[in-house]
């Protein structure tokens, strides 16, 4: 498994803005990334205040922040480099 230290890398999902400080690679081109909830829930926090965020984004986002609570496991991403 190789891993990496990078510059505040930023993506976009859902617009919540997710700061990637690092990245583990467990094969060529899938990426694995975690938050803690908590660190999560506030980001989901800041992107509610947005205001180019649409009412059903928001209504997905309130969900989802509801459904999560601060003392939940890590939350997990992953994803394919392109």
């Amino acid at each position: 498994m190789k891993t990496g230290k990078l510059d505040p890398l930023l993506l976009d999902v859902m617009d919540i803005e997710l700061k990637v400080p690092y990245i583990d690679c467990p094969r060529k081109n899938q990426i694995l990334f975690t938050y803690q909830a908590v660190d999560f829930k506030k980001m989901i926090d800041e992107t509610l205040k947005k205001e180019n965020v649409t009412d059903s984004k928001k209504e997905r986002l309130m969900q989802l922040n509801s459904e999560i609570s601060e003392n939940d496991n890590p939350i997990i991403i992953t994803g394919t480099w392109k």
